[in-house]
């Protein structure tokens, strides 16, 4: 059995999840559009076929070297950032770019990686909240989370929006411990950034609350199980066996 502590509301509670949904912020995000079968797998927890994750190789790979880059509380070190020889040439230009990135916005500032889980139940619900929210540190100024975009388009700003920041608020309070905030996005190939600053013991309720509501929400509608044909099958693991496409 999978148990967990939570702290939460200034509770602590042992928590078994191994039956709760899974929930992340695509599901928070985009149900209401999605297949209802690919929807009720992925809730289930269903494997499927893996998904491919070219897209997100380079990225990926520098937010886990950042980790290791931030394991004393002081500047990062810059040998933690170590080329990846099996990604292809064109991505190992783009890592060494985003390295470069991360290095000259963060490079000055004192931080050490906080070991978080990659996900956060809500008991009530009976849900679990799954998603990487990015680089989670303690820094001398407090808690601080950097999500690390690469080759992302728009302004920083833009790259977060409501939803990302209930989530995180979320995933963050077991650990933020009533300290402020302060959440960074940063896209790293031009340099552009953005920081909010949130107060997780007030913005948790109300976050609490509208993930509720909107888990509700998804339980109906994930209860049909009818496939649907369209752009939702792009990336679909549950393909296979699947009506629309017999």
């Amino acid at each position: 059995m999978n148990v967990v502590t939570l702290s939460y509301a200034h509770r602590m509670t042992p928590v078994a999840t191994d039956d709760f949904v899974k929930i992340t912020p695509r599901h928070l995000r985009q149900a209401d559009e999605m297949c209802r079968r690919r929807l009720a797998l992925e809730l289930d927890n269903q494997r499927g076929n893996p998904p491919g994750n070219a897209r997100f190789e380079v990225s990926n790979r520098i937010s886990a070297d950042a980790r290791l880059a931030h394991t004393e509380l002081a500047p990062p070190e810059a040998r933690a950032f170590v080329l990846p020889t099996e990604l292809l040439a064109e991505q190992q230009r783009v890592y060494a770019a985003a390295v470069a990135g991360y290095l000259t916005l963060f490079g000055s500032t004192s931080a050490r990686a906080v070991d978080t889980s990659f996900e956060t139940p809500l008991p009530e619900l009976e849900v679990r909240l799954v998603g990487d929210i990015g680089v989670a540190l303690e820094t001398d100024d407090g808690v601080e989370v950097r999500v690390l975009r690469v080759g992302d388009r728009g302004h920083a700003r833009s790259l977060l929006d409501d939803i990302d920041l209930r989530f995180i608020t979320l995933r963050a309070a077991p650990w933020s411990h009533g300290r402020p905030l302060r959440l960074v996005v940063a896209e790293l190939l031009n340099l552009d950034h953005a920081t909010f600053d949130i107060d997780v013991d007030e913005r948790a309720p109300a976050a609490y609350e509208w993930v509720a509501e909107r888990v509700a929400f998804i339980r109906s509608i994930a209860d049909s199980d009818a496939p649907r044909a369209g752009h939702d099958c792009l990336g679909c693991r549950f393909v296979n066996g699947c009506r629309a496409h017999g």
